[in-house]
């Protein structure tokens, strides 16, 4: 059986790695710093940039961890699911709704006048 966790860059769902980081972490017998670390080793991409912007204490804390990468990435899907809606005009075009994709650009409907 292979006890490799996948790493994760901020795509896929975030409260799964989170719950295997914490499995592998809790039968590794790994306490706070180390569990920290055993998370940190995992992210890639967007995701080690999270890890990234916070303090050196929040690093070695896995509940800081883990509620900054949900934060980002639980909330941005949440963005996508109820993306706002926005009617403007702007050099003869109408934008009359947009949000953005998963991906983080943005998409829109123009309606030209």
């Amino acid at each position: 059986m292979d006890s490799k966790i996948k790493s994760f860059d901020g795509t896929g769902n975030v409260k799964v790695f989170l719950e295997k980081g914490s499995i592998h972490s809790s039968l590794k017998g790994y306490e706070d710093e180390k569990c920290a670390e055993n998370i940190a080793s995992r992210l890639e991409g967007r995701a080690f940039d999270v890890y990234m912007r916070l303090g050196n204490e929040d690093k070695k804390n896995p509940d800081k961890v883990k509620e900054e990468l949900l934060n980002e990435f639980e909330r941005r899907k949440q963005e996508h699911i109820q993306a706002p809606r926005c009617d403007f005009e702007s050099g003869g075009a109408k934008i009359s709704k947009w949000g953005s994709m998963s991906d983080g650009t943005l998409r829109g409907y123009f309606v030209l006048k």
